[in-house]
């Protein structure tokens, strides 16, 4: 077998392809392991006062460059939660994230939050293909990738929007879907 010289530029572009496909491996077994935390009762939320806006910032700062185009619409007179931070941060980087991949290139992802009677209400809103309605439920189940079916299928297994409910629900929330006016949905 003759040996294979590999010049500096080759091992530098095959280390960054090691390290990147190591990151996203890792991001996998982190999801299944929570996935499966949250199914076995393993969740236990820590409530505590939070303030959503700087939750919020968090959340998009580590989605990395992905989060470049959130749009943050957050009034500083809301009433303080009570939340799990760890919980809820992961939960709208979540549903923020996956707004991210399915808005079209140079579209910007919105993120609003409103009091609604006693509650505050955070709606991550996109422009991009939008779900059809008979499908809403469908997009909360783990591994669910429906646009696969139409073949537009961006990176990922499906358990982002799974994973972001149950954290929403151990926290005392809800998770639902509305359709974006003009297109793309609205997830509230």
């Amino acid at each position: 077998c003759d040996e294979v010289e590999w010049n500096s530029q080759q091992i530098r572009e095959f280390a960054n392809a090691i390290d990147a496909e190591t990151d996203r491996l890792t991001h996998v077994v982190s999801s299944l392991l929570e996935l499966t935390r949250i199914h076995a009762g393993g969740v236990k939320p820590v409530l505590e006062v939070v303030s959503l806006d700087e939750l919020a910032h968090r959340a998009v700062i580590a989605l990395g460059s992905n989060g470049t185009g959130v749009a943050m619409d957050i009034p500083e007179d809301l009433p303080p939660l009570s939340a799990d931070p760890g919980l809820l941060e992961r939960a709208m980087s979540n549903v923020i994230g996956n707004a991210v991949t399915w808005s079209p290139s140079g579209s910007s992802v919105a993120v609003k939050a409103l009091q609604v009677a006693s509650r505050v209400e955070v709606q991550v809103i996109d422009h991009g293909p939008g779900i059809p309605k008979n499908q809403w439920d469908l997009v909360f189940l783990p591994f669910q990738r429906l646009a696969c079916l139409e073949g537009g299928c961006p990176k990922g297994l499906g358990l982002g929007l799974a994973i972001a409910l149950a954290f929403t629900r151990a926290i005392g929330g809800d998770l639902s879907i509305e359709h974006t006016p003009g297109g793309g949905a609205t997830f509230v």
